[in-house]
């Protein structure tokens, strides 16, 4: 899937307050690219990265999903793309301490009131190096492991994109060049868009394209 920005803007607050963290941005994600949007600490790349994934309303400008306007669409409608588009990574795993890894993986399959499709969870899992821990708990597993467990769930749903804000940002450097790895290998297999954020140039320098943000705006 395509994803086209235009104009987008982002204003927090008002008046003395207010924080322009997206100024009128224009850009482009490919079907299947791997790109990766850097910039300092308060630039608007995470900023940017919510607006992609629905997590957040432009203040205006606009993100289609080929052509479809995303905030455009009624709140079901966007909580629709989100559950069965977008699959998120975040640098604090998130994962429900009291579920097993594979009950982490398949929760959000649950939540969209679908069976598991047992022998792509099975795909996922062997492609990640965690087939071997399934039935651990979060608290058993080391960091990389809990991340590509955070991997596998974000892609349970078969989504569109991989939206990944940090996705390195808890991990030693070993660990974490083997989840870029990975998100590379999940693009190239599973045919995805992959966008990640990371103030880490060595880890930016991985992706197909770089997108710096400064200000607010495309640097």
């Amino acid at each position: 899937m395509a994803v086209t920005v235009e104009n987008l803007t982002k204003i927090y607050g008002k008046g003395d307050t207010e924080v322009k963290a997206l100024d009128g941005i224009s850009e482009k994600f490919e079907k299947g690219e791997f790109a990766a949007v850097v910039g300092a600490s308060g630039s608007g790349k995470t900023t940017l990265l919510h607006l992609l994934g629905g997590l957040d309303i432009p203040t205006s400008g606009t993100v289609k999903f080929d052509e479809t306007d995303i905030y455009k669409l009624s709140d079901k409608g966007l909580s629709e793309i989100r559950r069965k588009k977008i699959g998120f990574v975040f640098q604090f795993f998130n994962l429900i301490p009291e579920l097993t890894a594979k009950e982490n993986i398949i929760l959000p399959v649950l939540l969209d009131n679908k069976k598991p499709d047992e022998n792509y969870i099975s795909e996922l899992s062997k492609m990640l190096g965690i087939s071997d821990r399934l039935t651990h708990f979060p608290s058993q597993m080391s960091g990389g492991q809990q991340q590509r467990t955070a991997i596998a769930r974000a892609l349970a749903n078969d989504p569109e994109i991989l939206l990944c804000d940090e996705p390195t940002g808890n991990l030693d450097e070993k660990s974490g060049k083997a989840v870029i790895e990975l998100l590379r290998e999940t693009r190239r297999k599973f045919d995805k868009t992959v966008v990640i954020v990371t103030h880490d140039l060595k880890i930016a320098d991985q992706a197909d394209r770089i997108i710096k943000i400064s200000d607010g705006k495309i640097a």
